[in-house]
């Protein structure tokens, strides 16, 4: 017997599996890994099935005899869709398939019909991992050619992956989020953190950066890495802090000098809730100072990011300074005016992270 879903989904899988499918980001995020990489699920059928089955070859099939009633390469895709749209197990992998069933039918056959809960269950208890794994990460490296915009590098601690019992440290995952995309690209797990910036130019490899621009906090910030994310065809936009002190100095002190010419762009405000962010950026391209002295690879620009904080009667502020490989400018502009908005769209892309 099939749970309910107040009881087995979220608030938004809830909705999908009630037929209210108006979410901003379900249809979006559906045409993404099915579709174009933009969006849009403008390919025919067969399309869709060809460069969806090609990135999960070398994943066997473990089920055989009476078990075998739907297509394999049509219970991924539905497995997916679900997951994106805020399911978790096979019930409601199985509540999605029926709800969701005149739109799976745009590409899939379904020859029998909906997917039971237990065809679901079968199948995924009995897949190799290692399989599956790699399989999943040669879909989302094919997945991430057609990303644009920004990529936020950053490594998280796994809740409660921690294991008192068998003396076991928490699990550290690097990730690569794509920000227009709403989606990790990629993922490398790590022992520690300090085992994070090794990890880094491992991760950059299983993505195709060309179009887009990398952001990564000060741990990831090494001349190394700025110089992968430009080999690839990428730009970076790297946090600056304390940890590399020569450098962090001499942009502090740059922008706090009276003298500065940098011009502040307009401010960006944000609110959540009981929460309002103001943001203020300020970019200056003249840096053959700056790169003279560092040597950084392809440095183009600097920049400087101002968060100042509202939560009721507490208000805090924080100055953030970035290293970019991108002129980001305005026509007609002065290296004190280079278009600052692009700035604080990639130094907060990521803030899924914070």
């Amino acid at each position: 017997m099939m749970e309910s879903p107040s009881t087995s989904m979220g608030p938004i899988a809830r909705a999908i599996a009630y037929g209210i499918d108006r979410h901003p980001t379900w249809h979006f995020r559906l045409g993404v890994v099915l579709g174009d990489g933009c969006g849009r699920l403008s390919l025919s059928r067969s399309e869709i099935l060809e460069q969806f089955s090609e990135c999960w070859e070398g994943l066997d099939d473990p089920r055989g005899g009476n078990a075998v009633v739907h297509d394999f390469y049509e219970l991924l895709p539905i497995a997916l869709c679900t997951v994106l749209c805020g399911g978790q197990g096979a019930v409601d992998r199985a509540l999605f398939a029926k709800a969701k069933e005149p739109f799976l039918r745009s590409f899939l056959k379904l020859e029998n019909g909906p997917p039971s809960h237990d065809s679901f269950s079968r199948l995924f208890r009995s897949l190799d991992p290692e399989q599956f794994r790699a399989s999943f990460q040669r879909f989302m490296a094919k997945f991430s050619k057609g990303c644009q915009g920004v990529v936020a590098i950053d490594g998280k601690v796994l809740r409660r992956s921690f294991d008192r019992a068998s003396g076991k440290s928490a699990l550290n995952m690097v990730s690569a989020w794509g920000c227009e995309q709403r989606l990790v690209l990629a993922q490398i797990a790590t022992d520690t953190k300090s085992n994070e910036i090794p990890a880094v130019p491992k991760l950059l490899e299983m993505l195709a950066l060309k179009g887009t621009i990398v952001t990564a906090d000060a741990l990831h910030c090494q001349r190394d890495t700025a110089a992968q994310i430009v080999e690839q065809g990428g730009e970076y936009a790297l946090a600056l802090k304390a940890n590399q002190s020569a450098i962090y100095d001499d942009v502090k002190l740059f922008f706090e000098d009276p003298e500065c010419a940098a011009v502040a762009g307009p401010a960006l405000v944000e609110t959540s809730r009981d929460r309002i962010e103001t943001r203020t950026a300020t970019v200056w391209t003249d840096v053959g100072w700056l790169e003279k002295n560092h040597r950084w690879p392809a440095l183009a620009a600097i920049g400087r990011v101002v968060r100042v904080r509202e939560t009721g009667e507490k208000t805090s502020s924080e100055t953030a300074y970035h290293r970019l490989s991108q002129v980001l400018r305005r026509t007609g502009s002065t290296p004190s005016s280079a278009a600052p908005g692009r700035l604080k769209t990639a130094c907060t892309g990521g803030s899924m992270w914070r």
